[in-house]
């Protein structure tokens, strides 16, 4: 879903001609961006003993444990993957309006 969603991105705006190194560094900056955005979203969503168990899984130095960890922990919060779109969608929207300032 997220790289489909950046895919669009860079094509809308007009980024898709940049070179091979300056796409992967755009890809890379949106990529994180919008990582840090689906964070946010999940962690202002959970309570506290969620909160604690995330804090936890992401100090485990294995990645594989700390991902089934944090899908688990993402499937008992309701409606998470909607409010996670959403936020996504508003910071592309965010981004794209952005783009529109700095070309005039």
């Amino acid at each position: 879903m997220l790289k489909e969603s950046i895919d669009k991105l860079i094509t809308e705006l007009g980024l898709e001609s940049l070179g091979e190194d300056e796409k992967y560094q755009v890809i890379a900056q949106i990529t994180e961006h919008l990582n840090q955005v689906m964070i946010d979203t999940l962690t202002s969503n959970l309570n506290a003993e969620q909160l604690a168990r995330f804090e936890q899984l992401t100090a485990l130095d294995d990645a594989e444990k700390m991902d089934e960890g944090i899908a688990q922990l993402t499937a008992e919060v309701p409606n998470i993957h909607f409010k996670i779109e959403e936020a996504i969608e508003h910071e592309m929207n965010s981004l794209k309006s952005a783009k529109q300032v700095m070309d005039k």
